[in-house]
């Protein structure tokens, strides 16, 4: 398993694939050879396969709950960056079936009370939306909230609806969706313009255009802080 992680820094995912099967010839139930072994899949595009070892991981390292917390994260990133791509691909099915993944395993993590904190789930999430947002893919984020909102993930991240109410506002550029909001709400949406830095805006607007809607947006909101 060591060896296979020495190899995957070096990018021959092959080789270290074959060292995690090795290791799990050995020990089946390994699930943190299960998880670098889905990691390499992954850097590899081959997806499907990934899923499988992931889920391999999850499964067995409820058996020893001590491992939840070390392969939360890779596990977790995996999902919400999958989950991303299907609905960018339209499949909106695939998307359901990864979430009710992410769900099973958060709920994991609270029965065996792996820390939020230590799991990053929230962070994770936030990070995969805001990075869809910088892609202008808008739509794309209101599809994935409208799932979300519709799961057991809402209870669990305050964040999303005002990333939902970010979402409509980048899509169809209307600053009273923002002026609408709530005061705590509107802080929320600040601090998110301020990780995505100048709004997107469609590829044919004209630079006084996209200057005039800085200027509303800046009126409104104030000027984004540098953080990322």
């Amino acid at each position: 398993n060591n060896k296979g992680v020495s190899l995957g820094d070096l990018g021959r995912y092959d080789e270290a694939i074959a060292c995690y099967d090795e290791a799990l010839r050995i020990n089946p139930q390994d699930a943190y050879a299960w998880n670098n072994k889905g990691g390499a899949l992954y850097k590899l595009g081959r997806y499907d396969e990934a899923i499988v070892c992931y889920d391999n991981a999850t499964e067995y390292a409820l058996t020893k709950p001590e491992d939840l917390q070390g392969i939360s994260k890779g596990i977790i990133q995996f999902y919400l960056e999958q989950i991303s791509r299907a609905i960018l691909e339209k499949n909106m099915g695939i998307a359901q079936q990864l979430l009710s993944k992410i769900i099973a395993f958060k709920q994991a993590l609270e029965l065996h009370k792996v820390s939020e904190k230590a799991a990053g789930f929230n962070q994770l999430l936030m990070n995969s939306l805001i990075k869809l947002l910088k892609e202008e893919k808008a739509g794309e984020v209101i599809e994935l909230l409208d799932i979300l909102d519709k799961s057991e993930i809402r209870k669990y991240t305050a964040f999303l609806f005002p990333l939902k109410i970010l979402a409509q506002y980048l899509q169809d550029k209307d600053e009273d969706i923002l002026n609408r909001q709530k005061p705590e709400v509107k802080g929320i949406i600040k601090e998110i313009l301020g990780k995505i830095g100048t709004a997107p805006y469609s590829s044919d607007n004209s630079r006084k255009q996209k200057a005039r809607c800085l200027v509303q947006r800046e009126k409104a909101w104030g000027k984004p802080s540098e953080a990322g």
